[in-house]
């Protein structure tokens, strides 16, 4: 799986990067047919209530693109969100594909 991390007004550190792969990977067990993915990770710190994070997940498998954006106080939280959210949608599309190519029972 060839994914790609963008970051905007923040700083992508190898614990932050770490992180991420570690949360991403996960994805892999559920659908092994996932062709790329985009990670962008981004602070918006235009806020009253201070500094809010946003990750956006677009997911790439043969017949589907799948996108997930989150937002939360801290970047770890953001991309747990984004986790929960995309696993449950590679699921959905993995359910679909498996439906659409069963042998109908007569």
């Amino acid at each position: 799986m060839k994914y790609n991390i963008l970051v905007k007004n923040l700083e992508l550190t190898d614990e932050l990067r770490g992180y991420v792969e570690k949360k991403l990977n996960k994805i892999a067990r559920f659908y092994d047919k996932i062709t790329h993915l985009d990670v962008d990770l981004s602070r918006d710190s235009k806020q009253k209530s201070g500094p809010v994070y946003r990750a956006e997940v677009n997911l790439d498998i043969p017949g589907h693109l799948l996108r997930v954006v989150e937002f939360d106080y801290t970047i770890e939280a953001a991309v747990d969100k984004v986790q929960d959210k995309i696993i449950r949608q590679v699921k959905k599309a993995k359910g679909k594909l498996e439906a659409k190519n069963r042998p109908v029972q007569e």
